[in-house]
């Protein structure tokens, strides 16, 4: 993957890393706390009578591969600081990026992951 632009498949993996990255295990549920909590959680979309919704994706649920999150997240762990810091921006804060930054990013996980694979297949 050298040299080459990201991948398709790739980045969809990565979008399905960040929306389990970005799931909040730790949250309240309703048996525990007021239902009102949910409308200051920024991440979470507001009921229509408090406004707007302020999440970046209001009414998108996605089936999560966790299984392959995980991997990801390993992946991910194993990189250098700035390309792991662009992808938590770009993928999981979803923030603005130029893709200029973002896929060196990208291109370096991608070029970790063959790196692993060709490990794996000399060690067998």
């Amino acid at each position: 993957m050298r040299g080459s632009r990201a991948t398709p498949d790739l980045v969809q993996r990565l979008w399905n890393w960040a929306d389990w990255a970005r799931q909040d295990p730790d949250a309240p549920d309703g048996s525990c706390c007021n239902p009102i909590w949910g409308n200051f959680i920024p991440s979470k979309d507001w009921d229509v009578a408090w406004g707007e919704q302020i999440s970046s994706d209001p009414g998108v649920e996605r089936e999560i591969d966790e299984a392959d999150a995980e991997a990801m997240e390993v992946w991910i762990l194993q990189l250098p600081l700035v390309p792991r810091a662009v992808l938590v921006r770009r993928f999981v804060l979803r923030q603005s990026l130029n893709w200029e930054i973002v896929d060196p990013a990208v291109r370096a996980l991608g070029d970790l992951m063959e790196q692993n694979w060709k490990v794996v297949a000399t060690m067998r």
